[in-house]
């Protein structure tokens, strides 16, 4: 616990010492450090969370532990240029060779820097290592991390023998490739993969719709939009986006015409009393709204000092960009995390239920905001569960 509240730096070299003189389990002290690597990637950026510090912390133990490296590769990616894990994988593999052998999730983390850099030659190294030096080309987490980062690399047909080796598919794994031929503009084969996949998600019957409106197939778009309808999905504004207002104006009239009504986004929250608290975008009708939306501007404020940039294509209404950021703010769950850190505090565990699928934007604010404020977000919309922790959701970026 005094590692997870950890406040700085100095408080945190402190505790490392202690870890390393007092008679703890050896089982127990990579466990311990790797939380101290967490907390440190969580503290302000440098030098604040300096990269040789981080690997004292790694050195500290002996025999090397593939826990602990694990950890010290996502320090790497969370505070580090984005191909800093590979120097940082390369010097331990120079330093330890095979003493060390490595988790999966070390290799899924070199995918997440390759994705990160938006680098093909990268991403094609991570697969290499983690095929030769891992073995874990087989791992479906791994996998699906590299089906992401030959994707942000504009590689589709890597990302789809990827998919194809895969001897156990996930609906990550059937909406990432959907995604990625939708968005390089093949649709037949993003219909292809789409009427084999066993279960569609909202994330890849949104894909299909949107591909289709901006490959020039409306018609294809409305025919995919209404076996929406049919099949009882719930219809939410990514749907009608998460490029062609033309398109959007012909899906929101066949709305009209089957009488189709957009569910009001609404996110709940239980407070430490035990009461309910209910948020709609734009809300106003909650007691204590000044204060939560003064909050709310206080913590936008601060992000942006850490580098967070509005994901305005969340919007889909035709507003100029002022506007779009204003309602990005009356976004229901940003509402709700708000009042939850006002009643609860740092250091807590935020939960909260929205009816609709979070936006990307969404998405993004409650990842900073459990790096900058320590705290765990936990929100369940339509789709999955996603668990926002020092910076990272469970989600891996899919949903």
């Amino acid at each position: 616990m005094a590692v997870s509240s950890s406040p700085s730096l100095p408080h945190l070299r402190h505790l490392h010492a202690l870890a390393v003189r007092l008679p703890l389990p050896a089982t127990s002290l990579p466990f311990l450090l790797s939380r101290l690597l967490r907390r440190l990637a969580a503290l302000p950026p440098p030098p604040h969370a300096p990269l040789p510090y981080a690997l004292n912390v790694f050195s500290a133990v002996s025999p090397p532990d593939p826990f602990l490296a694990a950890a010290l590769l996502r320090f790497a990616f969370l505070t580090q240029p984005p191909l800093l894990p590979f120097r940082v994988f390369s010097h331990l593999r120079r330093a330890h060779g095979a003493e060390l052998p490595f988790l999966p999730f070390a290799f899924s983390t070199l995918a997440k820097s390759a994705t990160a850099s938006r680098s093909l030659p990268t991403a094609a190294a991570a697969h290499a290592v983690s095929v030769l030096v891992g073995g874990f080309d087989r791992h479906r987490f791994v996998e699906n991390s590299l089906i992401g980062a030959y994707v942000a690399c504009g590689d589709v047909g890597a990302a789809r023998k990827v998919f194809d080796e895969m001897v156990e598919k996930d609906v990550i794994s059937w909406t990432s490739i959907v995604v990625a031929y939708t968005r390089s503009g093949d649709m037949r084969s993003a219909e292809e993969v789409f009427g084999r996949c066993p279960v569609k998600d909202m994330v890849a019957w949104t894909a299909m719709v949107t591909g289709y409106a901006q490959n020039a197939m409306p018609v294809k778009a409305l025919e995919v939009f209404d076996r929406m309808a049919e099949l009882g999905m719930v219809i939410d504004e990514v749907s009608l986006t998460a490029g062609k207002w033309e398109e959007v104006s012909k899906v929101r009239i066949l709305m009209r015409k089957q009488r189709l009504k957009k569910d009001p986004a609404v996110s709940l929250f239980e407070g430490r009393d035990g009461l309910v608290h209910q948020f709609f975008a734009g809300d106003n009708a909650h007691p204590r709204t000044h204060e939560i939306k003064k909050a709310l501007l206080e913590l936008v404020a601060k992000l942006k000092l850490e580098g967070y940039v509005p994901i305005l294509s969340s919007i889909v209404y035709d507003v100029n960009d002022e506007e779009k950021e204003r309602l990005l703010m009356g976004h229901s769950e940003k509402l709700a995390l708000s009042f939850g850190l006002l009643t609860l505090g740092s250091g807590c565990t935020i939960r909260i239920i929205k009816n609709l699928r979070i936006c990307d934007d969404c998405h993004l604010f409650m990842r900073l905001v459990s790096r900058v404020e320590s705290v765990e977000i936990i929100v369940r919309d339509n789709m999955r569960f996603h668990h926002f922790k020092n910076g990272e959701c469970s989600c891996g970026g899919f949903w």
